[in-house]
C-alpha cells in the first residue's frame, strides 16, 4: 500500500543581501606601518583586527593589527609610502560583510549562508555572529561584491510525497537530487541541497531507505527523510 514520504525542507530566513567593504578611502598623511585618513570612521565603520588593508595604488595588502583611533588603524606592513594613496579595508576569507545589514537579530549560529552569486551556489554555515555587519563562517565562500542569502539550520517544513508515485533517486549534482515521479502532472521532483558530494551522496541514500521503509511499514503513518549527516539541508523541493 502506498505511504506518504515527508521530505524536511529547510525554511529561508528573510535575510540577503550583497557583501560590501568594510571601508575605503584616500589616506592623508604618512606614518610608518599606519593608515591615516583624516576623513574615515574605523570604530563606526566596525573595522576589526584581523581585516586586510589593500594599498590600490600598487596593490600591497596588510593586516590590521590595532584600531588606533576613527581615523587611524595599526599595519602589520608598511605597505602605504605616502598620502593620496586609495584604501579598501575588506574581512578575512572566512567572514562575511554587509555593511547594509542586521545581523544582530534573526540569524544565529548555524544557520546557512547561501553564495547565490556563484554558479552554482555555494553554501557555509554561520560560525559565530561577530557584529550587526559581521559573520564569521565555517568555509571560505564570500567575496566583496556577491549576493548571499541565509537559510535556517534546522528543517521548519515538510513536502510530502506518495512511495508509490516515486520511481528512482538520483544525484545530479553537489546540490541537487532528482526524484523521477510517474504522476501525470509531474516527472520529476529536484531537491535543491546544501553540498553534497559524489562521494557521499547523503541525500540520495536517506530518500532511498525512506522508499524501502514506506513499503515495509504501515501506511498511516509517513516516513521521514532522515539525512545523516544533518549538517546536509534540502533548501527546496521542485516539482516539473
Amino acid at each position: 500500500m502506498a505511504k506518504l514520504i515527508s521530505i524536511p525542507v529547510a525554511k529561508e530566513t528573510g535575510i540577503s543581501g550583497t557583501t560590501t567593504l568594510v571601508a575605503s578611502g584616500t589616506a592623508t598623511s604618512y606614518t610608518a606601518n599606519k593608515l591615516t585618513d583624516s576623513g574615515a570612521t574605523f570604530i563606526t565603520d566596525l573595522v576589526a583586527v584581523g581585516d586586510t588593508v589593500k594599498d590600490v595604488t600598487n596593490g600591497d595588502t596588510a593586516l590590521v593589527t590595532a584600531i588606533d583611533s576613527e581615523t587611524v588603524l595599526s599595519l602589520d606592513t608598511d605597505i602605504f609610502s605616502a598620502s593620496n594613496e586609495d584604501y579598501e579595508v575588506s574581512v578575512p576569507a572566512n567572514e562575511l560583510f554587509d555593511s547594509s545589514a542586521d545581523f544582530s537579530s534573526g540569524v544565529s549560529a548555524g544557520d546557512w549562508v547561501i553564495n547565490t552569486t556563484a554558479s552554482p551556489d555555494t553554501d557555509a554555515k554561520v560560525k559565530h555572529i561577530k557584529s550587526k555587519f559581521r559573520l564569521e563562517l565555517t568555509e571560505n565562500i564570500m567575496s566583496v561584491s556577491e549576493a548571499y542569502k541565509l537559510v535556517e539550520g534546522k528543517a521548519t517544513s515538510n513536502q510530502y510525497i506518495s512511495s508509490s508515485d516515486m520511481v528512482m533517486v538520483k544525484r545530479t549534482g553537489d546540490l541537487s537530487t532528482v526524484i523521477s515521479l510517474n504522476t501525470l502532472s509531474n516527472n520529476t521532483c529536484t531537491l535543491v541541497t546544501t553540498t553534497d558530494s559524489a562521494a557521499n551522496e547523503y541525500v540520495k541514500k536517506a530518500v532511498q531507505l525512506a522508499m524501502v521503509k514506506a513499503e515495509q511499514g504501515a501506511p498511516a503513518i509517513p516516513v521521514e527523510v532522515e539525512i545523516v549527516p544533518p549538517d546536509v539541508q534540502i533548501l527546496s523541493v521542485d516539482l516539473s
